[in-house]
């Protein structure tokens, strides 16, 4: 599990989006920067495509302006749709 973790954070470290919880749930915020927002997203929808995160993670939400939106629910809907 400590790969996976590491793995996630690295993606993100290329960015230099840190992150802001850490433990069983990784937590990452948008900084200062004009592309935060955009990489943030890139850097989900590769991890969302990757069968290995889709494996193992529990949970990928996006928490924006006090709403919360199941980003990983949403893959595996679109999945079962397709299959």
């Amino acid at each position: 599990m400590s790969n996976i973790y590491e793995t996630i954070k690295m993606e993100f470290d290329k960015k230099n989006i840190s992150c802001v919880a850490e433990g069983e749930v990784l937590s990452f915020g948008a900084g200062e920067k004009k592309n935060d927002f955009s990489d943030m997203w890139t850097i989900i929808m590769r991890l969302t495509r990757s069968k290995w995160f889709l494996n193992y993670a529990t949970s990928c939400t996006w928490n924006e302006n006090n709403k919360s939106e199941d980003v990983l629910a949403q893959i595996k809907r679109k999945q079962m749709i397709s299959a």
